[in-house]
């Protein structure tokens, strides 16, 4: 397209050009030949006057004074044209000017009936004479004459009026010198008289030269303005190339490749019958597809044929008004059909520069299809949320309820559309502080249970995030009623409560009865022996004893609210130093990976150590042959996503992971392993008293710390530790 378009550029400038240069090379011709017209009219003004002049000179001096000295010397009838002939004299003074300036100037006194045939006047010499004689004013007449196929300047100019001194020779033949009518004869040039202009002067000067000489500068000047007009051309073309074409070229590749990739169709009309009709003239891919057609074959068709359905569907119109007016136009979402196609179609009218016409149009077709899909599934939600027994509500941004079905309504007694949630479905002066906006928001759905101050009742509430057109998140909540099941759970906490008491008080009593029957057998054998036997008994009392009270210790510490000092540090060292002193037994090994900038905590030393060494005893003991306990401590910020959700969301935490590839436990005892005295060893002096999980449980939870387990039995237990970032130290 853009390369016709240059080609046009170029053979316009070459046009223009060469009609320039034509007619700067005629002008030029023209000025020249008029040029030397002037000279040649001046030059024969000249030399008219100067022949003029010696006709005045013989008529007033020479004559005169030459017939005053001749008169008593020769006859009457005396006659030499040598000194008594202006004429002749003219004439003859001209031809030694020809012979010396080999010019073909031509100079010629004109008469009618004139005395010497040379002088005889021609058919214009004729004419100019005659008006002479009838226009005493007329002076001169010069034209371009052409004679013997050459170009002539013409100037002939009045002669000089008949006197009475040349009636001598020009008046009555019987009163001329005899010699004269001898030489001449008694016809020519007599019976003038006074005041007659009997002859003109005529010179003609020939234009071939000065023609020539304008012809040749003309060619010259030509073909040097064909060379400078080539050379400019030359450029020309360069500089249209490199800084039109090209441009041009990659505008319209640019145009085309957009033009081409465009998601929308597009379609370029040219208008006729005064804009009553249309034919394409463009056509992109996108409309080939949508319109199941092609380019090719469209082409210069009228929209009519191409879319017979265009009149009805309203877009015929809106092309004639954007084509007279120019003013851009819409046409809304409707739907076009004809026997070949059928879809919901948007289209956007524009008037190009060129006057021709652009429709932009989209198929909605799937998206119509799809909003009366979402129509259909948000009547099905809707009704689905209606018929719900349990509340739903969603609420905005700012906490506004925006819908609430009908279970909703009956709880609150009334509409609540409009009102805060916090306000009208709990009772609360501000945000709840069970609220997870800020993080639903975020597109994470959440879950928690609460008590509502308004009705006292206890609810499970699932929410998730609901994105809208505009960019907000609002919040679809639905409220389950576990009052009920809460009462059931209260009452399962308390038999269990009395479980573990009943385990706990039945341990104790064991191990103290265990404990105390040693005491007791250390006495009564202490009876029967002497006094050096009875020392060993007492020292073997006092280990039991000492027993007995770290048995204490280790209840205190599980009941034990307050954890002692804390301190603030790095617990790297303490993690390694515990895994090297609690585990001895040479068939398990371990390995430890600690983050080298493991975060900060506040602990109490000695209780962490118990801890850890309590979980590192029970993964050791758990191995009865051989394998690896992998120790792992790590830092979790708030933003990690596999953060167990009963962390707390403002805080970061570190993270302690004890593996074993021990015996595991099965399902049914992980919920109480944490519990004190349950164990599946046996109990007493030997294997442990059954306290270890549940006071490890206890100082992590009293750091504000969470500990779960993991485990597959027959495969290994994993623990996990988290423990709360101080507050005081950097990360």
């Amino acid at each position: 397209m853009f390369s016709k378009v240059g080609t046009k550029i170029i053979l316009a400038s070459v046009i223009l050009f060469i009609l320039i240069t034509g007619l700067i090379i005629i002008f030029i011709n023209q000025q020249m030949r008029a040029q030397a017209l002037i000279e040649a009219k001046a030059k024969s003004i000249i030399m008219l006057d100067i022949n003029l002049s010696i006709h005045k000179y013989f008529s007033k001096q020479l004559k005169p004074k030459l017939f005053n000295l001749i008169k008593p010397i020769v006859p009457d009838s005396y006659f030499d044209p040598i000194c008594m002939s202006s004429t002749y004299a003219v004439r003859e003074i001209n031809k030694y000017f020809y012979d010396a300036n080999k010019s073909s100037y031509y100079y010629k006194e004109a008469a009618i009936n004139a005395r010497s045939p040379e002088n005889e006047a021609d058919d214009f010499e004729k004419d100019f004479l005659k008006e002479l004689n009838l226009r005493p004013k007329l002076v001169e007449e010069s034209k371009i004459r052409i004679i013997n196929g050459k170009p002539y300047f013409v100037v002939i100019k009045r002669g000089e009026i008949m006197e009475a001194s040349c009636l001598r020779c020009h008046g009555d033949p019987k009163n001329a010198p005899e010699d004269l009518i001898k030489y001449y004869g008694p016809t020519r040039s007599f019976n003038r008289k006074i005041n007659e202009v009997v002859h003109a002067i005529s010179i003609r000067i020939p234009l071939s030269e000065a023609y020539g000489n304008a012809n040749a500068f003309s060619f010259k000047l030509s073909v040097i303005l064909i060379t400078l007009i080539s050379i400019f051309l030359g450029i020309l073309f360069w500089l249209n190339k490199r800084f039109l074409l090209t441009p041009l070229k990659i505008s319209e590749h640019r145009y085309r490749a957009m033009f081409e990739n465009m998601n929308d169709c597009v379609a370029v009309y040219k208008a006729i019958n005064n804009g009553k009709d249309f034919v394409f003239v463009d056509f992109n891919s996108s409309a080939e597809r949508i319109d199941k057609t092609k380019r090719a074959e469209l082409i210069g068709k009228e929209v009519r044929e191409v879319f017979p359905g265009i009149e009805e569907f309203g877009l015929l119109k809106i092309f004639e008004r954007v084509y007279m007016t120019g003013i851009s136009e819409h046409h809304p979402i409707r739907i076009y059909k004809d026997k070949r196609i059928f879809g919901w179609r948007e289209n956007f009218v524009y008037k190009l520069s060129s006057s021709e016409i652009v429709a932009i149009y989209r198929d909605v077709t799937e998206q119509k299809r799809f909003e009366e899909k979402l129509i259909k599934s948000e009547l099905k939600l809707r009704t689905i949320m209606e018929s719900m027994n349990d509340p739903v509500y969603i609420s905005s941004s700012d906490y506004e309820i925006t819908y609430a079905n009908p279970a909703m309504v009956k709880r609150v007694g009334k509409s609540c559309i409009g009102e805060k949630c916090y306000k009208n479905l709990h009772d609360l002066d501000e945000q709840c502080p069970w609220c997870k906006y800020e993080r639903v928001k975020s597109g994470v759905s959440t879950d928690v249970e609460i008590c509502s101050p308004k009705d006292g009742r206890c609810y499970y509430v699932a929410s998730c995030p609901i994105n809208n057109e505009n960019g907000t998140v609002s919040i679809l909540s639905i409220l389950r009623d576990i009052t009920k099941i809460k009462k059931i759970e209260e009452e399962l906490l308390k038999a269990k409560s009395l479980e573990s008491s009943a385990i706990l008080i039945g341990g104790m009593a064991h191990d103290f009865n265990n404990l105390l029957s040693i005491i007791l057998g250390y006495f009564s054998l202490a009876k029967e022996m002497d006094a050096k036997e009875i020392t060993h008994l007492l020292n073997e009392a006092e280990k039991a004893v000492l027993k007995a009270k770290d048995l204490i210790y280790q209840l205190i510490l599980i009941d034990q609210q307050d954890q002692g000092v804390k301190k603030t540090g790095c617990i790297a060292d303490l993690i390694k130093n515990v895994a090297e002193n609690t585990l001895k037994k040479k068939s398990v090994t371990y390995k430890i990976n600690v983050d080298e900038n493991l975060w900060l905590i506040d602990y109490n030393e000695s209780n962490m150590k118990r801890a850890i060494k309590n979980v590192l005893t029970n993964a050791e003991e758990s191995m009865q042959h051989s394998g690896e306990i992998s120790i792992f401590a790590e830092n979790i910020s708030r933003i990690k996503e596999e953060r167990p959700e009963i962390l707390s969301e403002n805080e970061d935490y570190i993270k302690i992971t004890i593996c074993d590839e021990g015996v595991g436990i099965e399902k049914a005892y992980l919920l109480k392993i944490f519990d004190p005295y349950f164990s599946t060893k046996e109990r007493g002096i030997q294997k442990g008293m059954g306290l270890g999980l549940a006071i490890t449980h206890s100082i992590i939870r009293k750091h504000n710390g969470f500990i779960f387990v993991e485990s597959i039995s027959g495969k290994g237990t994993c623990i996990y530790i988290y423990l709360p970032v101080s507050k005081k130290g950097e990360i």
